[in-house]
């Protein structure tokens, strides 16, 4: 930019350094045209940037962009001052923005009051409401990804990090003021955070090596333990309270690499492990509500995950005829009927216990159990009364929700138990189930013949009966069931005949199977079931003919495990 005399130019350049950084700094500078002038520094910023400048025709102006403002400087003093705008008609607060989000959800954490939740999404972390929906609001807006949220007991904080410099620190967020507040600022990187049942101290993993408690009050940060304890990259829930707020479980891999769980005091103190299974591969912990024993999953590279159960003091078995006993205690009789109360809220099952968590280490190497499950486990949570498991696991290639009993004395031995259905495309299958409430059409060839019930939308098929709801006998098919139906009908046409009513859906009586395994001669067994056909055909047509309903004999049932109709 030339000045007005044309003697002299001004131009940007980041020739002068910022004090006591030795980084250069971006300004306006002024140089004469005369051999030999040496140029003039015309703005003292030190920080930012001096974008786009452009002069007056007098030259004694200059403006240019900063810090994402216009700002200007007089030419002759060197005095800089940034330019108001003032927009007409724009709103006085940030304009909300709508974004439909569908995908990359993870760190789902419900609050403990039951009635929030949080996710995060492409990096950021929103909440919503759990029982309404709707919209989320946005809880962070930065450029770096944050992650891992963790709500605190009162549900009115949430934990979380954030990459803002370089490495992952703690943010905590309070929704009563709307404002953030970074908790750490060294280390190599702060993962898992975990609040304590009293909400005053948050437990965290420094650089994967490091099990670390900050007093959120004071800022002061301990060690617990060290050693290598989660993976950076898949970090997963490594650590747990104890319902009293006593006790840390966290996973330790020892020298040989097998990670297992070891418990530490909070306040401080030797750390000494609970199990010692020799598995290398390890993604969360649970605590139980009443501080009785642990779950966390275990399995190998090459083998299914299983589920673990420590029990850290000695465990009584309880049994259903105890419950009644206790119905004629003294102690129970005189007892005052309370007044109804209201409910408490989901929070206080998780109350610090009335006596203090005393684990017995003593021979607590007899005390795990893996839970047959039959599941390939992944992460496992406890219900709040501690009497149900739910897990992130896997069946049959598909990955669910399932639960597990853990209540001791309940009516039914425990199984795993789908909780969420869903409708897939699997080698050109389709599963059906329940969701939202409708039965959802669809086939499921059981490769061991077990029979399901099916509705098919249209109304029709199953064999020509009419009937919309298909029902097949809820048990096992014998493989030689369908051997007999192939071999026993050798003759041509008949055999074309009963092979394509039994692709349709037919009927085959269980003589057929009686027949093959008792008749002496393989040529009596072939006439024998030919005769059989033939008379159960005849049946079925003099049935049709007067009128009424084709059904099947009631000594008839379906081969679920071959048969493969147009409409299913």
């Amino acid at each position: 930019m030339w000045a007005a005399d044309g003697k002299s130019i001004f131009f940007m350049s980041d020739r002068a350094l910022r004090p006591g950084s030795g980084q250069a700094a971006e300004n306006i500078w002024q140089l004469a045209t005369a051999a030999g002038s040496a140029p003039r520094q015309v703005t003292r910023f030190t920080d930012g940037r001096v974008l786009w400048p452009s002069a007056t025709a007098s030259a004694d102006t200059i403006v240019f962009e900063r810090n994402f403002r216009i700002w200007k400087v007089e030419t002759a003093s060197g005095k800089a001052s940034e330019v108001p705008i003032t927009r007409i008609g724009a709103p006085a607060g940030p304009a909300v923005e709508h974004l439909r989000l569908t995908s990359q959800f993870q760190d789902l954490a419900l609050s403990p009051d039951g009635k929030k939740v949080s996710f995060a999404a492409r990096g950021e972390i929103f909440a919503a409401s759990a029982k309404d929906g709707g919209d989320a609001a946005r809880v962070t807006t930065t450029a770096a990804p944050e992650s891992q949220a963790v709500w605190s007991p009162d549900s009115r904080k949430l934990v979380y990090t954030s990459e803002r410099d370089l490495s992952p620190r703690l943010i905590l967020y309070d929704f009563a003021s709307g404002k953030e507040t970074q908790l750490t600022t060294a280390g190599d990187g702060d993962y898992a955070p975990r609040f304590s049942p009293d909400g005053k101290s948050i437990a965290f993993v420094r650089g994967g090596t490091e099990l670390r408690v900050l007093e959120i009050e004071g800022r002061k940060e301990r060690s617990l333990a060290k050693g290598l304890i989660a993976d950076p990259i898949q970090v997963g829930r490594p650590l747990a309270w104890s319902p009293d707020g006593k006790w840390l479980a966290f996973f330790t891999a020892g020298t040989r690499g097998f990670t297992n769980v070891a418990v530490v005091p909070a306040a401080g103190g030797e750390a000494k492990p609970v199990s010692f299974l020799a598995n290398a591969n390890a993604t969360g912990v649970a605590w139980s509500p009443d501080g009785t024993f642990l779950l966390f999953d275990t399995g190998q590279r090459t083998e299914v995950p299983q589920l673990a159960r420590v029990d850290l003091v000695l465990r009584t078995p309880k049994f259903r005829e105890d419950q009644f006993r206790d119905l004629f205690n003294e102690d129970n009789s005189k007892r005052p009927v309370a007044a109804p109360t209201e409910a408490p809220p989901a929070n206080d099952a998780q109350a610090t216990p009335k006596k203090p968590l005393e684990i017995v280490f003593e021979n607590i190497r007899q005390r795990l159990s893996l839970v047959p499950t039959g599941l390939d486990v992944g992460e496992a949570f406890i219900s709040p009364d501690g009497k149900t498991a739910v897990m992130i696991a896997g069946a049959a290639g598909q990955t669910n929700l399932y639960s597990w009993s853990l209540d001791e004395t309940a009516r039914e031995r425990p199984v795993a138990k789908q909780l969420n259905h869903d409708r897939r495309e699997q080698g050109g299958r389709q599963l059906h189930g329940r969701q939202q409430g409708s039965l959802l059409p669809g086939r499921w060839p059981d490769p061991g013949g077990h029979a399901r019930q099916t509705r098919d939308p249209r109304g029709g098929g199953d064999g020509g009966n009419g009937r919309g709801l298909r029902e097949r006998e809820d048990r096992r098919v014998r493989p030689g069931v369908a051997a007999a139906a192939g071999s026993l009908l050798r003759p041509g046409v008949q055999r074309r005949r009963l092979g394509r009513r039994a692709r349709e859906g037919g009927t085959v009586r269980r003589r057929f199977a009686h027949a093959r395994r008792n008749a002496p001669d393989r040529l009596a067994d072939d006439r024998r079931a030919q005769r059989v056909a033939h008379g159960d055909q005849r049946a079925c047509r003099r049935r049709r003919g007067r009128g009424g309903r084709r059904r099947p004999s009631r000594a008839g049932f379906r081969i679920a495990a071959n048969t493969r109709s147009p409409d299913t």
